[in-house]
Formats: C-alpha cells, structure tokens, sequence
C-alpha cells in the first residue's frame, strides 16, 4: 500500500469588503509538486472572482482539483 502525502493550502484576494478566500488540498504524488499546487489554488482565488461576480459564495474547478 502506498502512502499520500497530502497539505493545505489557502489563498485570499480582494479589497475593501469584497474578499475572496479559498483553501485546497493538494495531494502530493509523482506529478504534484508544492508549488505548482499551491499556484493553482491562488489562481482559482482569481477565477471565482470573474466567474462568480456579486456572489457569496462560489467554486471552481482547475484541471486537476477542486477549490472553494
């Protein structure tokens, strides 16, 4: 049985009372490295911002991952 190693990451983005937060686990195998992992779940903070424009709430999906 082979082990996952896995961290979380947060991410926050924004001005005055509108603020985007988002937090992602990135499972680390041979293909995730931290950071990448990491850029990815800031990124998404960025996204949700564009997609989701005057909501509360909001999720996203990079390629590999999930974010909230």
């Amino acid at each position: 049985m082979s082990q996952l190693k896995a961290a979380f990451y947060n991410a926050s983005v924004g001005q005055g009372s509108d603020w985007v937060y988002a937090a992602g686990m990135c499972i680390q195998g041979a293909e995730a490295k931290p950071k990448v992992c990491s850029n990815c779940i800031d990124l998404a903070s960025h996204e949700v911002i564009e997609s989701c424009p005057n909501q509360t709430e909001g999720l996203v999906r990079p390629e590999n991952g999930i974010t909230s």
